[in-house]
């Protein structure tokens, strides 16, 4: 293997359709790296990341010690073949959290790129932090994670680590804004590197303002709702009927970004300064990002008037809204219906009484609210 090409995010910048335009590819000199994922970020992390085992949700997965320690040991092999494939001459590997690993563990996937004599060759892109704190928030929310959560822009770690591993020559950094802006994204990607990538039809959801209101009150219900499995597939229907209904596409607002650069750290100017002095790609992030509305009170506001539609969410979901509940009261009924729905057939009353224990487990102090759940299900 010549030269391996790493491309490493960063997150939102059009790295699924990167992904997904490469995924098998190989045309007899370049070849994508052969992990069953075409986003490469959870095999390289099981490969380098330290205690990967504490830091990945495989238990929500609900996978078993042995079965983490084979996936991590397949992943292991792959890539192994593949840097000693004597057949092709360049390796890639895509992976937006390649980034995220620490300075070492990044140190030790250069060492062993480089032990097979292969050149290293690293493709970062960048967003305006102005921009991106939107969509940084909004997969947060996606995730089951607050919207208060402070978003920090960390060019130094995420690029300039490699700084010291990697020629300078070797660093490709590219502002993803400018380059969509007036280039088709897979065919810059492909001229970067020397090759033809097949166009393919890509969607990345965003949400609109009504649908991150709702979504963000999914994620403060008074229990985890992505501990395990079977809640993470409760969210999943819920999340998903709230983003089809209230979409962008269906004529809802777009989110203020705004609002939200009040979340940016306070080391974003330093970021940025760094960024241009190293790569010469200039954003310009305002010293005071205060608005003049909160981020609750511009998630509070883009609700109303919108109590049809609300209701619509139920009945697709086979639901009521009860006008006695406020609106977190009915999404917590909600998700709990849904939770049940997904624990035992509603026509299997036994399985579904000997459920009642697991989801009380899980809920821990609202087992009493399931318990009129399920003699609700029975009745029905």
């Amino acid at each position: 293997m010549k030269e391996v090409i790493v491309h490493i995010g960063a997150h939102k910048t059009g790295t699924t359709t990167i992904q997904k335009s490469l995924h098998g590819y190989d045309d007899g000199r370049t070849k994508y790296a052969r992990f069953p994922q075409s986003n490469h970020s959870i095999p390289m992390r099981s490969i380098f990341q330290e205690m990967f085992d504490q830091k990945y949700h495989w238990k929500q997965l609900g996978w078993t010690k042995q079965e983490l320690e084979k996936y991590q040991r397949t992943n292991r092999n792959i890539l192994n073949t593949a840097l000693r494939d004597n057949k092709a001459e360049r390796l890639i590997i895509s992976g937006e959290e390649i980034c995220h690993l620490s300075y070492e563990e990044k140190r030790s996937m250069i060492k062993e790129l480089h032990a097979v004599g292969a050149e290293v060759r690293i493709i970062y892109f960048t967003r305006d932090p102005n921009n991106s704190v939107v969509s940084v928030m909004q997969e947060r929310a996606k995730g089951g994670r607050s919207v208060h959560l402070t978003v920090r822009p960390n060019f130094k770690a995420e690029v300039g680590d490699f700084l010291d591993f990697v020629p300078a020559e070797n660093i490709h950094v590219c502002d993803f804004n400018a380059v969509v802006k007036s280039h088709d994204l897979l065919e810059f990607f492909g001229n970067l590197i020397g090759i033809k990538l097949p166009k393919i039809s890509s969607k990345n959801t965003s949400l609109s303002a009504q649908g991150l209101a709702l979504i963000n009150i999914v994620n403060n219900l008074p229990f985890s709702t992505t501990r395990n499995p079977a809640l993470l597939s409760a969210r999943h229907k819920l999340v998903s009927r709230i983003m089809n209904t209230f979409s962008i596409a269906a004529g809802y607002d777009k989110i203020d970004p705004k609002v939200f650069t009040t979340l940016l750290s306070d080391d974003t100017e330093d970021q940025c300064d760094w960024l241009k002095d190293k790569f010469r790609i200039a954003y310009s992030v305002p010293i005071n990002r205060s608005h003049q509305l909160s981020i609750d009170d511009y998630l509070e506001n883009s609700l109303k008037n919108h109590e049809a539609q609300i209701a619509k969410i139920f009945r697709k979901l086979d639901l009521k809204l009860s006008p006695q509940k406020n609106l977190q009261e009915n999404i917590m009924n909600a998700f709990l219906d849904l939770l049940i729905r997904g624990a035992a057939s509603k026509h299997n009353t036994t399985l579904l009484v000997r459920s009642r224990q697991k989801i009380q487990k899980i809920l821990q102090n609202h087992g009493g609210i399931i318990g009129q759940k399920i003699i609700e299900w029975r009745n029905r």
